[in-house]
């Protein structure tokens, strides 16, 4: 919204963490319109005001969704990207308008592509993410529902080492212009997570 940027953009501010999103894949594909106006055209926004307003770095953070539903290691020099769903496809869009402010105005940045994040008091519910829902359902000895084999796997990220990266990245000179996957290096299946959250909650 133009008038709330007005309104925050009246602050001395030197850096901008982008973390606003139009929330999951599944939301995207039914709301594809809502999806390309807040993860598209709200990034533009703020990367216009960012460039009106000197800012001193940009940090955008993107998605691991550009990679899809590859095998294997997933590198940020890997550009034959799966775009499966409208969300994967904004969130690359907004990725190429960071490298296009960066290379044209001189507008700082750096591009982190976030894995699963979770942590304390992330909300259950539609389109929110596994873990959350996961807990949800056994607190209330409720069976766990895994759609697809169980098998599938992920790296999660606790969110406070994502706002350790956050941080680093925004500190970090070397940083500006990169492009980094963000996460913890572990692969966990939804199975094993399902069981270990029934475990820890006796359901």
């Amino acid at each position: 919204n133009p008038k709330d940027l007005d309104k925050v953009f009246q602050y001395p501010i030197e850096i901008v963490f982008h973390l606003a999103a139009r929330f999951a894949n599944q939301n995207s594909v039914e709301n594809p319109i809502e999806d390309l106006d807040t993860n598209v055209k709200g990034t533009l926004y703020l990367l216009d005001y960012s460039k009106k307003n000197h800012i001193k770095k940009f940090i955008y953070t993107s998605s691991s969704c550009v990679y899809g539903s590859k095998d294997g290691e997933l590198n940020e020099s890997d550009i034959n990207y799966q775009l499966e769903t409208p969300y994967a496809i904004s969130k690359l869009a907004g990725e190429y308008y960071v490298k296009f402010f960066q290379h044209f105005y001189g507008l700082n940045s750096v591009i982190l592509r976030l894995f699963n994040s979770y942590g304390p008091n992330e909300y259950p519910g539609k389109y929110r993410n596994v873990i959350p829902n996961f807990i949800d359902r056994a607190l209330k000895n409720e069976p766990l529902i895994i759609t697809g084999t169980g098998d599938e796997t992920r790296d999660f990220n606790f969110v406070k080492d994502v706002v350790n990266i956050l941080i680093t990245s925004a500190e970090k000179e070397e940083a500006i212009g990169g492009t980094f996957n963000i996460g913890s290096g572990k692969e966990n299946s939804i199975i094993e997570i399902a069981y270990f959250i029934n475990q820890l909650t006796g359901n």
